[in-house]
């Protein structure tokens, strides 16, 4: 992908929602203007450097496209592109210390750390007091007139990145709610902790120790795919840390669920009842089998998107 090419994908996914799309057209016509110019004068095609120069005069694309939107009357349209990714970032970092807290109370047994709404709640208060301090900080800046106090250090040459497909976003939404899900049967129903046991009434089931060894690996590696994809799902571009830290995701948590796999058959059950069905000691391991080889199914097609998008970039 060229530069003008990237530089209007990243004006496009920065553009506020009150924009008209049409502003690219003529954004793209601008800078093949002043392309021509180099042109006619150089007698020959613009350089990528000529070509980084013309977009360097132009603003860095957050910077651009915040002011094809309405006024923002708070926060002006050279701080409103930084408030945004403020925003962002903030509300990511409250979305993994909401998860950290859940781990937390599980691990200690502590009803109460330091969210005291519930889970819905807790999450909503404190998205609430991040966004409330962001923006405030940001109006501050915008009365003060330090308008230049985040000038943004950009380089088209550097500033490489595709946008994402629908595709992508919707395998983002999908991966974010099926981490979380993941998460609360591993910490709350399975919860390996303190040993590789699973207790229910008079039902015991043993299994391997690799259960229990891979007890944090497995929640800092959820922790660190549902920041990620929730990250993406604010951002909408991929860059290649990003999807470099997505591919180290995938090959670690195919590693992880080769291990649970090799082992997921080695259960011993106690204190079956009679009304239960003595042959299901044969089907846990099996059940546990299934469900990770499904999972590990996800993560390859997880593995092949992402090395696809990084060849692309």
């Amino acid at each position: 992908m060229n530069l003008v090419q990237t530089y209007l994908t990243q004006v496009e996914s920065n553009l506020p929602d009150s924009a008209d799309r049409d502003v690219l057209a003529e954004l793209q016509s601008s800078i093949e203007e002043h392309l021509e110019t180099i042109a006619e004068e150089k007698g020959r095609d613009a350089s990528d450097e000529e070509i980084a120069e013309v977009l360097r005069k132009l603003g860095s694309p957050r910077t651009v496209a915040a002011k094809y939107g309405k006024q923002q009357y708070l926060i002006g349209p050279e701080l409103f592109p930084v408030w945004r990714y403020s925003v962002r970032i903030a509300l990511t970092l409250v979305l993994i210390l909401f998860f950290i807290n859940g781990l937390l109370r599980y691990v200690t047994g502590t009803s109460d750390l330091f969210l005291t709404s519930g889970w819905f709640g807790g999450l909503m208060e404190l998205g609430l007091i991040a966004f409330a301090l962001t923006t405030l900080i940001f109006a501050i800046l915008e009365y003060q007139g330090k308008t230049d106090y985040f000038k943004e250090d950009w380089d088209p040459l550097k500033a490489q990145g595709i946008k994402q497909s629908k595709s992508d976003q919707q395998d983002a939404v999908t991966n974010v709610i099926s981490d979380v899900a993941i998460f609360i049967i591993w910490n709350h129903w399975l919860d390996f902790s303190q040993d590789a046991t699973y207790t229910l009434d008079s039902l015991t089931i043993q299994f391997h120790d690799i259960f229990h060894l891979m007890y944090w690996p497995v929640n800092i590696l959820l922790l660190c795919s549902i920041a990620l994809y929730g990250w993406q799902l604010f951002s909408q571009l991929w860059h290649k840390s990003t999807v470099v830290l997505a591919l180290l995701i995938d090959v670690v948590g195919l590693i992880i669920l080769g291990l649970l796999l090799a082992h997921a058959d080695h259960t011993v059950i106690v204190g079956i009842s009679e009304s239960l069905d003595p042959r299901i000691t044969e089907h846990v391991g099996l059940i546990f089998k299934v469900s990770l080889a499904v999972i590990a199914a996800f993560t390859v097609l997880d593995l092949r998107r992402h090395i696809k998008i990084m060849n692309s970039l």
